[in-house]
């Protein structure tokens, strides 16, 4: 395994592991007058968890970064 996908796999880990934190602290840990509940947050946690884990995938299935996959979520990544 290259740096390349040790990098990407390693960002993809983290950007899930950090949605899900954020997922469980908002919903399970926080009252229920928490102003970060909102469907704007939501849909960016989402797109967190979907963005990493398809950088997990595209991390272990070789497809990086000749992949235009890989630079779509790259890309999405960074603007989420």
């Amino acid at each position: 395994m290259n740096a390349t996908k040790i990098i990407t796999l390693l960002t993809g880990l983290v950007i899930v592991g950090e949605a899900l934190a954020l997922l469980i602290g908002m919903h399970f840990l926080s009252g229920r007058d928490n102003p970060w509940v909102s469907f704007k947050n939501d849909l960016l946690l989402a797109l967190d968890i979907f963005t990493g884990s398809a950088l997990v995938f595209l991390s272990l299935r070789n497809g990086v970064p000749g992949n235009p996959i890989f630079w779509i979520m790259s890309g999405l990544t960074l603007l989420t």
